[in-house]
């Protein structure tokens, strides 16, 4: 499995937890939620055939207790 980091900055007051719990990401495949890590993953094939894990978190979120 291939890997690559990517950053992408957005605006206050978006928040990865918040977007992950409201639209029910957190509870559904190919998602996988990451409580400990506080990282939104899911698996891409690529039209070429590579796959890679794709991990989405947020640096500095504020700590919430949902899970």
């Amino acid at each position: 499995m291939e890997s690559a980091i990517v950053r992408v900055a957005v605006k206050k007051p978006f928040g990865l937890f918040p977007t992950v719990v409201c639209h029910g990401w957190y509870q559904t495949r190919p998602f996988r939620w990451i409580h400990d890590r506080r990282t939104l993953q899911r698996v891409e094939t690529l039209h070429d055939g590579r796959i890679f894990l794709v991990e989405m978190t947020e640096d500095g979120s504020v700590r919430r207790t949902h899970r």
